[in-house]
This record gives structure tokens, sequence and C-alpha cells, in this order.
């Protein structure tokens, strides 16, 4: 990848991955430096957790589905889009979005939806929403429901904590 290319994904605060026939995996042409500090902290420790799969950085409760949506995409030459749970270093979970499509030979994937100012309103959303409703855009359709919810102490449980499923069944759309 050239230089502006590289200040362009930058910008977006995630990474550039394309499939590898030969390893079946999803190999990081390009990633972040916030991309690998939400992770993992520094390139070292990231090339260690990824061990060279870019899809390692899905939390294991999304993970299945993603490779699935991916393949069948792959395999169907069409363009995905889907959101998944992400999860940080901190051990709190980031939604963050990907974008695939076939490039030539190439099936490209590109991890965004990670900037400060979206981690900021995440947190401001989970620290201060009593409930939340995702519906969703065409169907209307109640995806997930979190209504006010107490934990022991008394305080509400933030919105990174909401089930895992949300990220499913927008997969499955």
């Amino acid at each position: 990848m050239n230089q502006n290319q590289d200040r362009g994904i930058d910008a977006l605060h995630g990474g550039l991955a394309a499939y590898d026939r030969s390893t079946d995996r999803f190999v990081f042409r390009y990633c972040s430096d916030t991309l690998v500090k939400l992770t993992c902290g520094d390139r070292s420790e990231f090339e260690a957790f990824t061990h060279g799969d870019a899809l390692q950085i899905v939390c294991e409760c999304d993970r299945e589905q993603v490779e699935q949506a991916l393949r069948t995409a792959r395999e169907k030459h069409t363009e995905l889009s889907a959101y998944f749970w992400l999860k940080g270093r901190s051990g709190y979970l980031i939604w963050c979005q990907l974008a695939g499509w076939p490039s030539g030979e190439d099936f490209l994937v590109l991890f965004f939806g990670l900037s400060p100012e979206i981690q900021l309103f995440q947190n401001i959303a989970g620290e201060t929403a009593d409930d939340i409703y995702v519906i969703a855009s065409k169907s209307y359709d109640l995806l997930c429901q979190r209504p006010k919810a107490q934990r022991g102490d008394g305080k509400n449980i933030p919105i990174r904590e909401m089930l895992c499923g949300i990220a499913r069944q927008n997969i499955a759309m």
C-alpha cells in the first residue's frame, strides 16, 4: 500500500485485510495505531494476538457468524457490511463495523468505526442510557431490548455488556 492509502485507513482508525487462499485466513495489509492500541497496546503484542489472522480481533461470541458471513460473501463475490464486537485490551467490548468486497482476485475487508469520537459516544450511551432498543431499519422488528437493569451495586449495566446476539442478527439480515 502507498502512503496515501495508509493515511486514509489510519483516518478511519481501522485496518485493511485481504483473504489469503494458502492459509484460508484474512491477513492484515494495514492496521492503524488506533486498532493496535485498542486491542493490545503495541505492535508486537498485536502480532502475537492475531497470529496472522485478522479475524482474531472479532470477539469470540461473534467470530463464527462473521467468518460465515465473509465466507458466503467471498464465495458469491458480493459485498458485505456487518457489525461486531471487538474486545479491547481493558476487557471492555467495542462496537465496530466491517465492510468486505471482491477486488479482482482478492477479497478485501475494511475494519472501521474505532475512532475516539465513536468510543466516547459508546461510553456516554452506556453510562447514561436507561433503556436501549435496537430496531431493524427496514422491517422495524425489535432486534434487541435492554430495559433498565440494576446490578447489585445499584449501577446501570453498560451498553457494552449487551448480548452479542445483536451482531449475529445484523449479519444474518
